[in-house]
């Protein structure tokens, strides 16, 4: 686990992208993100909500900072997978982040579903 420090400017924690400009919050060793094969990063609060957020099978563990596993888990259920490709967080219903059958969208799918929403227009929305 890295040490607990806090960030200087310029610093990065391990699950900050190279294209994310960011800015970490919280300790670098905040939370551990696993993705589905059993890999894991040490992240800040910021880096490792987006990482979740673009993870399939992703799940967030308590590291130096036990509150910041659910803060994680909430900003990325309202995070689309790399947002900061995006310009930022994308506040998304429910329905937009998992599929009709309650699968997490895949970043594939999800660029699918913006060529056919710029070749098509945006779907009708849905009376509830």
């Amino acid at each position: 686990m890295a040490d607990r420090r806090d960030l200087q400017p310029g610093d990065r924690c391990a699950a900050a992208h190279v294209e994310d400009s960011s800015p970490c919050r919280g300790a670098p060793d905040a939370v551990r993100v696993v993705d589905a094969a059993g890999g894991s990063l040490m992240a800040c609060v910021e880096h490792g909500a987006t990482l979740l957020a673009s993870l399939q099978g992703g799940r967030v563990y308590p590291g130096s900072q036990p509150e910041a596993a659910v803060e994680v888990f909430t900003l990325a259920h309202h995070r689309a997978p790399f947002a900061f490709r995006d310009g930022g967080d994308i506040d998304l219903d429910t329905e937009a982040v998992y599929g009709r059958d309650g699968h997490r969208i895949t970043t594939a799918e999800v660029e699918e579903l913006a060529e056919r929403i710029e070749r098509d227009g945006p779907p009708p929305r849905r009376e509830t």
